[in-house]
């Protein structure tokens, strides 16, 4: 696509959402797995991620790349946590999103459920064989080594939500639209369980954002040293008219 200079640099000044950018912003995570294992190592707050739990926050990746205009919805309980993880974000470097053909400023969501395993270790419980294997059946993993993942891919992901949802009439009709963040667990088998709304917009359009995701058919499980583990997946569900 070719644009004139008045569109380009129209294009320029705005920040575009991540669903509708050609190509994502990527980054290598400075040769970690993901941003949950950078952060535990460039922190100096010792277990800054469990002392993260619940944290959601907006930002920019500009057109350079750069991680910037932090936003916090839920926001930790110590400020100072707060702002370490700032500065840890503001370290990655990414590789701009591109919207037709340009290099752009794109919105950007950072959420952390806490991780427990990175608690000191307490002295264990004696606890029996089966209560310890149901222990293990039990835990919901936030960070493993491979993500669970859609089958076909991210892509085939947004095109199944995208091909399902249905928009609301009374929403349509009071012009309501606006971006769910939705919750789940994709167990071992890779069913969707538990299924919530982190960021709501609207009744109707939360609900109508949980129904396809309920409905969403089986996952590739997660796996954590070759083993498939439930784990814990965040989606946006975005509604425009």
């Amino acid at each position: 696509m070719i644009l004139d200079k008045r569109s380009a640099d129209e294009i320029r000044t705005k920040v575009i959402d991540s669903d509708e950018v050609y190509q994502q912003p990527k980054t290598n995570f400075d040769g970690f797995s993901n941003d949950e294992e950078f952060i535990q190592a460039k922190s100096t707050i010792p277990n800054i991620l469990y002392k993260l739990n619940g944290t959601n926050v907006d930002c920019v990746i500009d057109e350079q790349g750069n991680v910037t205009d932090f936003e916090f919805k839920q926001t930790p309980k110590d400020p100072a946590v707060a702002k370490e993880l700032e500065r840890c974000l503001g370290m990655l470097k990414y590789k701009p999103a591109i919207y037709k053909g340009l290099t752009v400023k794109c919105k950007w969501n950072f959420w952390y459920d806490g991780n427990k395993s990175l608690l000191p270790e307490e002295p264990e419980e004696q606890t029996s064989n089966v209560e310890a294997e149901n222990k293990v059946e039990e835990y919901v993993f936030d960070a493993v080594e491979q993500h669970p993942s859609f089958p076909g891919g991210q892509g085939a992901m947004f095109s199944y939500i995208s091909n399902n949802l249905r928009y609301p009439q009374k929403a349509a009709e009071n012009c309501v639209q606006g971006r769910v963040s939705v919750k789940f667990i994709v167990e071992k088998d890779g069913s969707i369980s538990n299924v919530e709304v982190i960021q709501s917009v609207d009744p109707d359009l939360d609900n109508e954002a949980m129904r396809v995701i309920k409905n969403m058919p089986r996952w590739n499980p997660a796996k954590q040293n070759g083993t498939e583990v439930r784990a814990y997946y965040y989606v946006p569900v975005t509604f425009r008219l």
